[in-house]
């Protein structure tokens, strides 16, 4: 009977040492808790998940070139303008540059709609923005 007991007491206590022992990775090692996250999550969730395209859009990556091109001529006007004289030369070069920026605002998107999903059990979420041409996008 003592024998029976002590085999039962010592299975029973390395079921509990295993439970702890998992409960202190999961506390202190975060990739522990991230594989444990991703092995229940699974496939198969009923949680909407928005999924990220890894590929920049052509006409993104044009635009935001453009975009900082006219950044930086932007600064090398006011530097020029400081330093120089000449300012109503670079005047006239401004106003065009404030022209054709005012036209690129005018054709881009405006965010008509902000909506903010929170992972589940993370403590993080994001943002998913509604543009006005009916496009998405994630931030």
């Amino acid at each position: 009977m003592k024998r029976m007991l002590g085999i039962a007491l010592v299975i029973s206590g390395a079921v509990f040492s295993v439970f702890v022992l998992n409960l202190m990775l999961y506390s202190f090692v975060p990739a522990y808790r991230a594989a444990l996250l991703m092995s229940a999550a699974g496939k198969d969730s009923s949680i909407p998940v928005i999924e990220v395209e890894t590929e920049v859009n052509p006409d993104m990556k044009s635009e935001a070139i453009a975009e900082m091109k006219e950044n930086e001529d932007a600064a090398i006007t006011t530097l020029q303008d400081q330093t120089t004289p000449l300012a109503p030369i670079f005047e006239e070069t401004s106003s065009k540059e404030e022209k054709n920026s005012k036209k690129i605002e005018e054709n881009k998107p405006q965010i008509i709609e902000r909506t903010y999903y929170e992972d589940c059990g993370t403590g993080h979420g994001y943002w998913v923005l509604k543009y006005s041409d009916g496009s998405f996008g994630i931030e």
